[in-house]
């Protein structure tokens, strides 16, 4: 086995944050290095697979209705004509990051219909729903949970990988400081969207696969209650792992800005 090898197996047995930094001195690009602390967050998810079990069956009781789901079991009729969609890439007790959309009647349009959206849930148990907004009819707020422990504090959200990506540079956030260490990075106010094109996904959460190795899933809820709105946030935020505090403030700092 190569000095290389024998070096980057002992990463892998380090936790994320240990092996992000000792990526980085080993002379990995910060890319690399970032990527690796995402496969470790994997790799430690499997080996702490019974909180994974907890937290996953958390994320399925997931307050609201899935947009997807509801799309391709019920059609576009059922949606609210207005109201809010909050799409969330969590890493379950680990991390995650949320964009949540308001829409004002006429705000919104979908690609797929419900048959298209129902033949891919029963063959892939999974879906993906092409959204266009429109202009000055929507706004998003964009936020993202980053742990006490993330090994590239000082990297610009816009540089980095997975749940901890954000679109933005320091200066167009605000930072929330958490009771357990961590923070939340979260526009000031929500943000036109312009007419964006995006898609929302839907994945099978009972999955053994996914609960064992993905890095983060998809979650989806579309409601047109303001309470519910809260409860979903709150909900996603105990699912990545915050205390009941930590929580309330990651709903302040999130979808309490776009109500």
């Amino acid at each position: 086995m190569s000095d290389f090898d024998t070096a980057f197996k002992r990463l892998l047995n380090m936790s994320p944050a240990e092996a992000g930094i000792s990526a980085e001195l080993m002379g990995f690009s910060t890319e690399h290095a970032d990527t690796l602390h995402q496969f470790q967050s994997r790799s430690l998810g499997a080996r702490q697979a019974p909180q994974r079990i907890e937290q996953f069956d958390h994320l399925m009781r997931t307050p609201g209705k899935d947009l997807v789901v509801t799309m391709a079991q019920e059609g576009v009729e059922v949606l609210p004509k207005s109201g809010w969609i909050v799409d969330a890439r969590i890493a379950p007790g680990y991390s995650g990051k949320l964009e949540t959309y308001r829409y004002e009647q006429g705000g919104i349009s979908f690609r797929e219909g419900s048959e298209d959206l129902a033949k891919s849930l029963a063959e892939y148990r999974s879906a993906r729903l092409h959204a266009s907004f429109v202009l000055e009819k929507s706004t998003v707020l964009e936020a993202c949970y980053e742990r006490a422990d993330y090994p590239f504090k000082d990297k610009p959200p816009y540089e980095r990988n997975g749940t901890d990506y954000l679109g933005f540079d320091f200066d167009s956030l605000e930072t929330v400081d958490l009771t357990n260490g961590g923070r939340i990075l979260s526009l000031p106010q929500p943000r036109e969207t312009g007419n964006l094109l995006t898609n929302f996904d839907t994945e099978d959460l009972s999955s053994q696969v996914a609960r064992d190795y993905a890095p983060s899933v998809a979650v989806n809820r579309i409601t047109e209650s303001p309470d519910e709105l809260v409860a979903i946030a709150a909900h996603l935020g105990v699912c990545m792992g915050l205390s009941e505090e930590d929580s309330s403030r990651f709903v302040e700092a999130t979808v309490q800005k776009i109500v």
